[in-house]
């Protein structure tokens, strides 16, 4: 290559390549690189290495306030499934540490399970019992007025 000359000017390029997982998972296709290196390089092979941002930059806010919209939509005509599910969870995560006490006391945890949600099914039934007398009188004096 010594007695050769190259035709094509040289322009100076940014090769870029796409940053680690570790390092750019939470963040967004744009702002995920990192410069490897800077080389000369022919101009007619600058156009194969230069990588563009996006096309539909222009368009990400509109269509993230529509993804949004839909989201809260489909949440809200949902209403019937999630809000059992959600009362489910916190559930779940509420009567944890008595499951795992009762675990812990070698019973068996599908038994312990069983054992608290009747605990909490029966203590709830009782209450609702003992209440339901004072709950009529007060709908009985609510009426004379």
């Amino acid at each position: 290559m010594s007695g050769e000359q190259q035709s094509e000017p040289l322009d100076r390029v940014t090769v870029i390549k796409p940053a680690d997982a570790k390092q750019g998972a939470d963040h967004d296709d744009e702002a995920n690189h990192n410069i490897e290196s800077e080389a000369p390089v022919a101009a007619a092979d600058s156009a194969a290495v230069m990588v563009r941002a996006t096309p539909y930059s222009h368009m990400n806010v509109p269509l993230g306030v529509l993804a949004i919209i839909a989201f809260v939509a489909a949440l809200y005509l949902a209403r019937a499934f999630f809000v059992p599910l959600l009362i489910g969870i916190l559930a779940s995560y509420t009567l944890n540490p008595v499951v795992g006490w009762l675990k812990a006391c070698y019973v068996p945890r599908p038994v312990g399970a069983a054992l608290v949600l009747a605990a909490l099914v029966g203590s709830l039934s009782w209450i609702a019992f003992s209440l339901s007398d004072d709950a009529a009188a007060i709908i009985k004096k609510q009426g004379s007025f």
